[in-house]
């Protein structure tokens, strides 16, 4: 019989490298109950946001573009790009995140199917879309409100300042990035909204900026890495292929092309994104028992309830080896 890996423990302080090893195995011991709910959960709103941008560019050029209803097309199919992006995104991350938190909460090595990630997003869609809007919106908020102070700066003391506030600008957004990229998985594990997950990912990433800028910064390279991998040799093959000479006579041709080069993209972005998703989940629980020792509570606290080991007959033990 296969031997069964012992449990990740989650209460664990851990440094930078042990973090990435942690993250590391747990994708590689769980990886295709996660690839098939990245397929089969998220796929299909990533795919047909993939896909209409493709068929809008299309119609540009096409007898429909010159229809009078193609505007109303247009916009229709922009609202729906727009809603099967989001939903596409708010599926993805559900899917690294409610893995990971339903193999933390149980007790045994029972195999977590699609169907209870599915139960498990459904129940939490509202809290991890919140989350992430809201997350987006500070985000912009603030990048927005740095770049009018700079410029405002920038214009009362004049060119030779500029130079300066870009960089201080730039160096205020990412110390803004690195506590906001754990305000999900906080808000999922704690049950919390999102005005109560913000403060605390900066309480938590106090004094560990750096470690997580780090982990974010690897996650980042090697996902670029693994794109790049990945997509170099799908483009070596289409520019180099039979139908690529045709394109330019044929649109069908070239939107065939196009859409599936889309989608291609848009499945490795998602799939090379559980990376950055299982860092930031195993950092966030680091840095909860670096703040707040729950772990070492848990045990001080089942120290009293745990039932007596047995003992043992000493005597019967010893007659055993004559």
């Amino acid at each position: 019989m296969p031997t069964v890996p012992a449990k990740i423990d989650f209460h664990k302080a851990r440094d930078f490298g042990e973090t990435l090893n942690v993250s590391f195995l747990f994708i590689r011991q769980h990886f295709k109950p996660l690839m098939l709910g990245m397929l089969f959960i998220a796929g299909p709103f990533v795919l047909v946001g993939s896909v209409i941008p493709i068929m809008m560019l299309s119609r540009l050029s096409g007898p429909a573009a010159e229809s009078s209803s193609w505007l109303v097309n247009f916009g229709t199919s922009t609202l729906v790009n727009i809603l099967a992006s989001l939903v596409g995104a708010v599926m993805a991350v559900g899917v690294v995140y409610e893995y990971i938190l339903l193999y933390y909460r149980r007790d045994t090595h029972g195999e977590i199917g699609t169907a209870d990630l599915w139960q498990a997003i459904r129940e939490d869609f509202w809290r991890i879309l919140l989350a992430m809007v809201g997350s987006v919106v500070v985000f912009s908020f603030g990048v927005f409100a740095l770049m009018m102070t700079a410029f405002l700066v920038g214009a009362a003391l004049g060119p030779a300042a500029v130079f300066f506030l870009v960089v201080a600008v730039l160096v205020l957004i990412t110390y803004l990035l690195v506590p906001v990229t754990l305000v999900v998985i906080i808000s999922l594990h704690e049950q919390i909204s999102f005005f109560e997950a913000l403060p605390r990912a900066f309480y938590l990433v106090k004094g560990y900026w750096w470690q997580t800028f780090g982990l974010i910064l690897i996650c980042i390279m090697i996902q670029y890495a693994v794109m790049l991998v990945c997509l170099v040799p799908f483009m070596i093959i289409g520019f180099s292929s039979e139908m690529f000479t045709q394109m330019g006579s044929s649109l069908e041709n070239t939107v065939t092309f196009a859409i599936g080069f889309s989608v291609a993209l848009t499945l490795i972005v998602a799939l090379s994104y559980c990376l950055f998703l299982t860092v930031s989940a195993f950092q966030y629980f680091s840095l909860v028992e670096r703040k707040e020792s729950v772990g070492l509570l848990q045990k001080i606290d089942s120290m009293g309830t745990e039932a007596p080991a047995p003992a043992r007959d000493f005597y019967a033990d010893e007659e055993e080896h004559y």
